[in-house]
């Protein structure tokens, strides 16, 4: 509780805020609250899609792919829209636990179980590039990064990775990603704080 009612001041059948928090609590309901999102039960987990993603996107389907894989497995997938492209997006409203962190104005893709990822995929037939490029645009916008599988060794990207990590890139997990779902291809031993 917040110092205030026991329940959030939202709506009619709340009182009036009797403090400074809970008028601010009641401001971010009302304010994004005209957002909303398609929640669908996939496996033993679910799917929530925001409205405002763009179902056209060329990278919506390998998204998609990697939802359905973790929600088969019981995680809440939260696929998230884009900023720039809305006006009037209220970016707190999809990405307020970003806020003071070194991610915040970024957008990652997809949240799931409270922790943010990014998908980066690639389009040019330079392997090495490829997977260079993915990485540090991944890196940038969340500690858990899944990439696009690019045929390279595991041993490969590995070193890749400990080159971004020694470069001053925090990274928590990375996973490929490729036609039959996801694998985990690193995971940090102990967990790096976005803060």
């Amino acid at each position: 509780m917040a110092g205030g009612k026991e329940k959030l001041a939202k709506g009619e059948a709340y009182a009036e805020p009797d403090n400074d928090l809970c008028k601010v609590c009641r401001g971010f309901h009302e304010d994004c609250g005209i957002l909303s999102k398609e929640r669908m039960p996939y496996g033993k987990g679910t799917i929530e899609i925001y409205d405002l993603v763009m179902r056209s996107d060329s990278d919506y389907e390998r998204l998609m792919q990697i939802a359905r894989a973790w929600a088969e497995e019981g995680k809440k997938v939260t696929l998230t829209p884009r900023m720039s492209r809305y006006p009037d997006f209220r970016y707190h409203c999809v990405y307020g636990s970003l806020r003071g962190t070194r991610y915040e104005n970024k957008c990652p893709d997809m949240l799931v179980d409270g922790k943010w990822y990014e998908h980066e995929g690639y389009t040019t037939t330079n392997m090495e590039n490829a997977l260079h490029n993915m990485m540090k645009r991944g890196f940038k916008q969340a500690s858990r990064v899944i990439i696009d599988e690019t045929g390279l060794t595991d041993r490969y990207m590995l070193k890749r990775i400990y080159d971004h990590i020694k470069a001053g890139a925090a990274v928590n997990e990375v996973w490929i990603r490729n036609e039959k779902g996801v694998r985990l291809l690193y995971k940090a031993e102990k967990e790096i704080p976005d803060k």
